[in-house]
């Protein structure tokens, strides 16, 4: 694989994690909505967000081995996109993996504000049925 090709290629599963992590919210936050007492509702998000988690994490396994196989200073550059750095960017396709990587690292914030009110929520529930 070329760099354009391994840059289109992780540019389109950076876009695809952000559509998982999206899906993920909508979840989390339903889970604030259902009742706690119905535990078949529970159960079924709880499955369904393991699902949607072990997706987006196989995306980052991919993107993983992509930059893996790249030249030393192509893979050292895009670590760096990755990893929120500045950098000074020379194509196109790198400021957009950086771009999408920032938006999905801002959405999975929102997501763990989410998952700690959810948890607070279900640590307060337990108390209340003790």
């Amino acid at each position: 694989m070329d760099y354009d090709q391994a840059l289109d290629s992780i540019v389109s599963d950076l876009k695809q994690k952000y559509s998982y992590l999206t899906e993920l919210l909508e979840i989390t936050k339903e889970m604030g909505r259902v009742s706690l007492e119905d535990t078949n509702a529970v159960s079924a998000l709880i499955d369904k967000r393991q699902g949607i988690m072990y997706e987006a994490n196989k995306l980052d396994d991919k993107i993983i081995n992509i930059v893996s196989n790249m030249p030393e200073v192509q893979r050292e550059k895009i670590k760096v996109c990755l990893r929120d750095g500045e950098i000074v960017f020379t194509n196109q396709k790198e400021a957009e993996i950086s771009g999408a990587h920032k938006h999905n690292k801002e959405l999975l914030n929102v997501i763990i504000a989410e998952d700690e009110k959810m948890n607070e929520r279900m640590k307060q529930h337990v108390r209340e049925n003790e």
